[in-house]
């Protein structure tokens, strides 16, 4: 069963959609266009994701500065 708001249309083969990510497109007034702006900050959420430490990361860091803390509390420099 179909989405009474979806829509069915032929790309040719040599439309950009097929060489980029099709998640920026959007079909506004008969055509497919690119939407410059959500793929910039498509590009923006993944550029913090990779900025962001990982868990694995933040459980390592965790567990060095709890030695340094053991360290200093046995009197270590």
């Amino acid at each position: 069963m179909r989405n009474e708001n979806e829509i069915q249309i032929t790309i040719p083969d040599d439309h950009p959609i097929h060489n980029d990510n099709y998640m920026v497109y959007r079909y506004v007034d008969g055509e497919l266009v690119k939407d410059e702006s959500y793929q910039e900050r498509l590009i923006e959420e993944e550029q913090e994701k990779q900025r962001k430490p990982s868990k694995e990361d933040m459980n390592a860091i965790a567990i060095l500065e709890l030695a340094e803390q053991l360290s200093l509390m046995k009197g270590g420099v």
